[in-house]
């Protein structure tokens, strides 16, 4: 997912990054380490130059958090559902193998609670952060591999090029008609 949302990023030339396992404070001693999370690039960099595991400070609040359910399910749907929305999160994922659905919480100002809407398979999932992003529940819980999709991106590429050539190649002979 991290290598779909950075395509989308450069492709859309967002000056957004995503990455995983990095942390963010959530009060002075405490600190979320994430699945997936989405920020600026700046506040990407800036962790980047500490040279040690990265964390974003209280005044780098990440966009959009995603988190996958694991053995404690109370906790992701609790626990930190209220963190995120106290520290002016506005976007939160679970995404939930077992119930193969993903709840995607939004809060309508920072600091607010959210409000929720679950997608189910074969559903397009609705961002308000990301509002480009073209992805679905299946997407997301069965993964193409990094490799796979470059070789796909890779195959368009080739194809775009080929139909270019032979464009170029029509028009040169219908120069030469003239």
């Amino acid at each position: 997912m991290v290598y779909i949302f950075n395509k989308l990023f450069a492709d859309t030339q967002t000056q957004l990054r995503a990455g995983k396992e990095v942390g963010f404070r959530i009060n002075k001693n405490t600190c979320r380490i994430v699945d997936i999370c989405v920020n600026l690039e700046e506040h990407w960099l800036d962790i980047a130059q500490v040279g040690e595991a990265g964390i974003f400070q209280h005044n780098q609040t990440p966009l959009l958090v995603i988190e996958v359910t694991s053995t404690n399910e109370a906790e992701d749907y609790k626990k930190k559902h209220q963190e995120y929305a106290a520290i002016g999160i506005p976007e939160y994922w679970i995404i939930n193998r077992n119930r193969e659905h993903i709840r995607v919480c939004n809060s309508a100002y920072p600091g607010s609670p959210y409000h929720h809407r679950e997608f189910r398979k074969r559903e397009q999932i609705l961002s308000q952060v990301l509002p480009q992003l073209k992805l679905t529940v299946d997407e997301v819980l069965n993964p193409l591999s990094v490799r796979r999709l470059m070789e796909i991106e890779k195959a368009q590429q080739v194809a775009e090029r080929d139909a270019l050539k032979m464009e170029l190649e029509r028009l040169k002979t219908l120069m030469k008609l003239d």
